[in-house]
């Protein structure tokens, strides 16, 4: 066997090594996912739909690390904090109480937020025109037709007068447009 073989090997060996270590890799992106799971599933899979529709492609062009705290918000608060550490680009937090949560639970961490509360109402953003801060995100209305709701409920029945509804996971703003819009009704709530 040539000697020069093996000493050529290990040189080209060394060479590619050097080669790999001057050239930084390139950082995939990790977006943290915050929610307290359930009904917030489909969400996430419209925003890794619409993402592939972009042409951005899960564990190439970047990574979710999804933290379902299964309803309990000192599981998201631990989560939040864990991904801050963890050094994540950004969090993204899935309604306006984890988004609340996130955002004392860290520091630094740019956080995104899909809400059906109003964020400025919330204290998440000081406008919609300006939303300052580390935060920003998307308000889809959902508590806004409360008393929208409610008005057509009371049309189908005029004889409504008293209302229940469980609540999982609703800020105070929701509850309190709610009762206001019975009250504006004269349903009790």
């Amino acid at each position: 066997m040539n000697r020069k073989l093996p000493c050529l090997l290990g040189f080209l060996l060394l060479a590619s090594m050097h080669l790999a270590e001057a050239q930084p890799a390139k950082k995939i992106p990790r977006i943290g996912l915050v929610h307290l799971g359930g009904s917030y599933y489909p969400i996430i899979a419209g925003l890794r739909s619409g993402l592939r529709e972009l042409g951005l492609e899960e564990g190439k062009q970047f990574v979710f690390e999804n933290h379902d705290a299964k309803g309990d918000v000192k599981v998201a608060e631990a989560s939040a904090r864990d991904l801050e550490r963890e050094r994540v680009s950004l969090i993204y937090a899935l309604s306006a109480r984890v988004a609340k949560l996130v955002e004392q639970a860290t520091v630094n961490v740019p956080i995104v937020f899909c809400v059906a509360s109003d964020p400025v109402t919330y204290g998440l953003v000081e406008s919609f025109a300006r939303p300052e801060g580390r935060l920003t995100g998307i308000h889809y209305l959902g508590t806004d037709l409360t008393a929208k709701r409610l008005e057509i409920l009371k049309e189908i029945v005029p004889k409504l007068h008293r209302v229940i509804t469980y609540c999982y996971g609703c800020g105070g703003v929701a509850i309190k447009l709610a009762r206001e819009a019975a009250r504006q009704l004269g349903i009790k709530w």
